[in-house]
């Protein structure tokens, strides 16, 4: 009986495992070209616009076409202020 747990939970985590580590790879130019709302924010560094769009409802934990929040774009860039 443990095996077979084992066995479909080995089986879920390898499903999920393209999503979770796209969301770890940094967006590329294109993506970052398309981001509008609080990626686009988080890609720029923009406190004041983040802070605006929060303020008028933007979920913080959407996410981009690779799982990617807005926290994590900031963090690719670096931009320590937006976190």
């Amino acid at each position: 009986m443990v095996s077979g747990m084992w066995r479909r939970l080995t089986a879920v985590a390898l499903a999920l495992a393209p999503a979770v580590s796209s969301a770890q790879t940094p967006p590329g130019a294109a993506e970052v070209a398309a981001y509008d709302g609080l990626h686009a924010a988080a890609a720029q560094g923009d406190v004041a616009e983040i802070a605006a769009l929060l303020t008028a409802g933007a979920d913080p934990a959407a996410t981009d076409q690779n799982g990617r929040t807005p926290v994590h774009v900031s963090t690719f860039f670096s931009h320590d202020d937006a976190l």
